[in-house]
This record gives structure tokens, sequence and C-alpha cells, in this order.
């Protein structure tokens, strides 16, 4: 199993062989925890972008759990393990061959994503999709022509829950355009761009493996800015008096529906059956005490029943505090 996590640059390879002593001892010391900054390749993605996909996907990781117990009938989960930053060449050397690899565009950017599903979770799927028991291969071989329709009806459900994911933070479309097993077939930008990569576990049944999904950041910056505008927007409402000024008129402009309730009282069901023209009911209310007044079905008022231009009407005696 490859984590992203696990890759070594070329700079922190030449680091570990040149801490090897003379005897080849293999320890490492830790004492200097200075971490090295690339300024020909500097980060793109800011803590807040990553924590803001961290959240969405979490989303995404629910929502795919759910779908994914109810497809296969079986007990399944998924977790996000981790949202960091790479280059595009670090997650090229991360995949292993073959592997299910959905390529798919957002329509408010140019570029593309790409989402990698490990073999051992492909043909688990694949295998209780067609009646199986979901059991690993004993050897990972290509896919069939037979399998490779079933995986993309997988990822074409995959990408809409991505989609409704971002739904609470914005509208866009991710339509999958194909399936590769092999990375190398696949251009989608140079090997130096900044790519962030989201590593997920999934486990079904007694199957567990990875998926990695990549967000170039030249493909994810129009997703990214279009959530900090709406958030802003959001945030400049909240401040403006004037706002608050135009809700307060408009509520005060709604209408809402108030009830006085002269009594109650209980009676059997037989009298209920045999109740007739002309019949009284008691209440339990006294002709001198107040009755309860609600707005929109909540005790606000106590008041006095009477009468005022010929209708019946109720003259309110006391307001009832929330603290009441």
């Amino acid at each position: 199993v490859v984590y992203m996590q696990e890759i070594l640059t070329q700079k922190e390879i030449d680091m570990i062989l040149n801490s090897l002593n003379d005897n080849g001892s293999n320890i490492v010391s830790n004492e200097n925890k200075i971490k090295t900054y690339d300024f020909k390749r500097p980060n793109k993605f800011s803590r807040e972008h990553l924590r803001t996909l961290r959240n969405i996907f979490e989303i995404f990781a629910q929502n795919f759990t759910n779908y994914l117990t109810a497809r296969l009938r079986s007990l399944a989960s998924v977790e996000l393990l981790s949202v960091q930053e790479f280059s595009y060449e670090e997650f090229c050397n991360s995949i292993i061959y073959p592997s299910s690899i959905a390529i798919a565009s957002i329509d408010i950017s140019n570029g593309d994503i790409l989402l990698e599903m490990q073999p051992v979770l492909s043909f688990s799927i694949i295998d209780r999709l067609l009646g199986g028991k979901g059991q690993p291969l004993e050897k990972i071989r290509e896919f069939t022509e037979i399998e490779l329709p079933i995986l993309e009806k997988v990822f074409i459900k995959m990408f809409f829950l991505m989609k409704e994911a971002f739904k609470n933070f914005v509208d866009l479309n991710i339509k999958m355009k194909k399936i590769e097993s092999n990375l190398s077939y696949v251009r989608v930008l140079s090997s130096s761009e900044n790519v962030a990569i989201l590593t997920f576990k999934a486990y079904i049944g007694n199957v567990n493996g990875l998926l990695n999904l990549c967000l170039p950041y030249v493909t994810i910056k129009p997703v990214l800015q279009a959530i900090d505008d709406k958030m802003n927007a959001e945030m400049q409402k909240e401040k403006d008096p004037e706002l608050f000024k135009k809700i307060e008129k408009k509520i005060q402009n709604v209408s809402v529906p108030v009830k006085a309730l002269l009594g109650k009282a209980n009676i059997t069901i037989e009298k209920f059956l045999s109740l007739k023209e002309g019949d009284i009911i008691v209440l339990d209310a006294n002709t001198d005490g107040n009755i309860d007044v609600f707005v929109a079905d909540l005790l606000k008022f106590k008041g006095t029943p009477g009468f005022k231009k010929n209708r019946i009407a109720v003259k309110i005696n006391e307001v009832i505090r929330e603290t009441d």
C-alpha cells in the first residue's frame, strides 16, 4: 500500500544517503527538524484553502459511505486521511499499476481533476456488484471490457456526490471524461505543477484500500475563489446595518395568525355522540377571568373577551414575557 505521505523528494533521499555513516548505519538524526522550503516551487494552497477542502470532502466521505453501504449491501466506511500539497510528479510516482484513474472536468474552470482508486478496491466493488462476495484478486490484472462500464458508473456516482458536497459552498458541475489504468497515458498538466492530494481510506467488508483525489491548483483555483467570494459577501451582509433595517421592515409587514382560547372541556364519547343543537358545553374558564391569546401557537397575551363594532374582540390585559 502506497500512501501519499510516504513519498520522498529527491532532496530528502539525498539527505538520508548523506546521513549514513562510514559503517553503513541507517540511523538518521532527528535533531535538525527545520523544514526545507523550495523557493522554486512555493506552496500555492493556503491553510484556509486546505481546511475548506477538508470540510467539503469530509461531507463527501460520509455520503460515499452511505452509497457503498446501500449499493453493495455490505458494511462500508470511507474516511478522509489527509489533505496535503504536492507536485504533480510526486502524485504520479505514488500511483501503482494497474489502477483505475477517472478523469473529470469542472464547469467553472478549464482544467481536469483525477480520482485514483487502488485495484484492491476496484475489483472488490466490481465483484460485489456482480453478485460476488467482494474478495480481492490473488493477482492484479487489467480491467476487462465488461468491468470498465461497471466501474465507470461508480466513478460517475462519486463525482455526483462531490458536486453535492460542494453545494453548500458553490454550485458546480463535475463531468467524468474517461477512465485510464496507466497514468503515463494521461496528460493533465506539467510535472512541476502544484496539486492538492486528498487521500481516503475505504473499508468494504474485510477489504480496504486507498483513493487519491488530485486537485490541480490551476483547476481548483476558480472554485476556491468562488467560495471565498461567497463567504466574504455573507460576512459583509452580516455587518451591514442597512440590511438589518430592511429585514426589520419586511418582518413588520409579515402576517401572523392570532387566536384566543375561550376555554377547554373534557366530555365522554357518549356525550359527544349525543350532542345536538341547543346543548351547552361548560368550559373551564371563569366569566370574569382572562383568556389565553396565542400568536403563531405561542402564548403571548392574557385578555378579556368582548365586542367592538359588532365584532367579537379581545382586550389585552397582560403581555407574557419569555422569562414568564
